[in-house]
């Protein structure tokens, strides 16, 4: 899927890596490197790795710091043109982001959890809104709908 040039430099940095590192369970399975709808390992995918060093660390910080969160469900866009946006929802940055960890030779995988949160922190991860209600109500017009504990005595709430 790659050339070679690229294979060779991520085998020698997983080589350097030591087996003291944390291996995801499964790791073995060539599906947590291989390619899906979603995540293709485009040209621009793997020179986004390799500028990043096939650093797990710099992936992420670079993803985190570049990528802009729109308020959407489900995958939209697959991982090269979340890429060439600079935005996405979730499951299109989870996406970018795997698939810069695949082109690095690092094994990755989807997960999905809750979050709770207090009405404060969830309106700031919803856009800095003041009010939880409003916060609430842009989430859901993209399809995020949050499941929240309201607490009529004093308007805060608690957001899962």
């Amino acid at each position: 899927m790659g050339d070679e040039a690229g294979g060779d430099n991520r085998s020698q940095k997983h080589e350097k890596r030591g087996s003291s590192d944390v291996q995801l369970h499964g790791a073995n399975d060539p599906a947590y490197l291989g390619e899906t709808d979603e995540i293709v390992l485009t040209q621009p995918i793997r020179d986004k790795a390799a500028e990043l060093e096939y650093d797990p660390v710099k992936i992420y910080h670079w993803v985190r710091n570049h990528i802009e969160w729109i308020p959407t469900w489900g995958a939209v866009q697959n991982a090269e043109l979340t890429l060439s946006a600079q935005r996405g929802n979730a499951m299109d940055i989870a996406s970018l982001t795997l698939a810069l960890l695949r082109a690095s030779g690092i094994p990755s995988r989807y997960v999905h959890g809750t979050l709770e949160m207090p009405a404060a922190r969830f309106n700031n991860w919803a856009g800095g809104f003041e009010d939880s209600f409003a916060a609430a109500d842009y989430a859901a017009s993209g399809g995020i709908l949050p499941w929240a504990q309201w607490r009529a005595a004093d308007r805060s709430a608690t957001s899962r």
